[in-house]
């Protein structure tokens, strides 16, 4: 896992190249040991936010 340091001054705006691999790396650890919670799928549809989309990104369930 990569770390990164905002410089000296930056806002939070600075991690924005990093908000999907945050929430997702967030979701495994907050809800990973929910009984009845799926986060590999909650984490697939964060992955569904980054800009722009991967193109071998499918639907969950498609057999595209």
């Amino acid at each position: 896992m990569e770390t990164v340091a905002p410089p000296p001054g930056a806002t939070d705006a600075f991690l924005t190249p990093y908000h999907v691999d945050r929430a997702k790396i967030y979701i495994h650890g907050r809800y990973g040991n929910e009984e009845g919670l799926d986060t590999d799928i909650i984490a697939a549809n964060i992955e569904r936010t980054r800009f722009p989309v991967p193109s071998c990104v499918k639907p969950v369930g498609c057999s595209c």
